[in-house]
C-alpha cells in the first residue's frame, strides 16, 4: 500500500487564519522572532548550512508572509500602487497576498517612476514597486536582518541595536545610527 503526501512549501505548523482580523498578531511577530533568534545564533556559530536551512523555513513559514503584507500594508507607502496599480486595501485580498508570496516562478515586475521636485527646482526621480514586490522584500529582510546587524557589530550600540529592532519589528521607519569613535 503506497500513501501519499500532500506537498505544502508552507513551513508553518498553525492552521490558517480564516479572517485577516482574527489574526493574533502577537504571536505572529513571537513565532517570526523566534525563528530569527534561531538563524542568528546558528550564524554567531558558525553553522552556516543551519542558518541557510532557518531562513528557508522562515521565507516560506505563514507568520512570516503574514507580517510582510502585514507591514506592507499598514506603512504610508500602502496607499501607493505599483506599476500595475493594485492595492491591497480589503482583508481578503491581503489574505491571499500572503498566501501568493512564493519564490518559485517569482519574477519582479517594472518599477513605477515618479518625479519629486527638489528644493533647487530639479526632479529627483522614485521607483515604486509593486505591492507583491513590496511584500517580497519585506519577507527577504525579515530572513536577513540579523544576519546583517550581526554581521555589522560596530554599526549598533547594544542599546541602538534594541531600539532599532524594536522600531523593525513595529513597522515603523527606523534610522541607522552612525558609527560610534571609540
Amino acid at each position: 500500500m503506497q500513501m501519499t503526501v500532500e506537498q505544502s512549501t508552507d513551513a508553518s505548523f498553525t492552521p490558517p487564519p480564516l479572517a485577516w482580523k482574527t489574526i493574533d498578531w502577537s504571536r505572529v511577530r513571537q513565532e517570526v522572532r523566534r525563528l530569527q533568534m534561531r538563524i542568528a545564533k546558528a550564524t554567531q556559530a558558525g553553522q552556516w548550512r543551519k542558518a541557510q536551512a532557518l531562513q528557508w523555513v522562515l521565507t516560506h513559514s505563514r507568520s512570516a508572509k503574514l507580517l510582510a503584507v502585514y507591514r506592507v500594508t499598514t506603512n504610508r507607502g500602502a496607499k501607493t500602487p505599483g506599476v500595475d496599480n493594485v492595492r491591497w486595501r480589503t482583508d481578503k485580498q491581503k489574505l491571499q497576498a500572503a498566501f501568493n508570496l512564493k519564490r518559485h516562478g517569482y519574477k519582479p515586475k517594472p518599477l513605477r517612476r515618479h518625479y519629486i521636485p527638489k528644493p533647487n527646482g530639479k526632479l529627483r526621480p522614485l521607483s515604486i514597486p509593486t505591492m507583491h514586490d513590496r511584500a517580497m522584500q519585506a519577507l527577504y529582510a525579515l530572513a536577513l536582518l540579523l544576519i546583517w546587524i550581526g554581521d555589522v557589530p560596530w554599526l549598533f550600540a547594544r542599546s541602538d541595536r534594541t531600539k532599532f529592532l524594536r522600531s523593525f519589528h513595529s513597522g515603523q521607519t527606523h534610522q541607522i545610527p552612525s558609527k560610534r569613535s571609540k
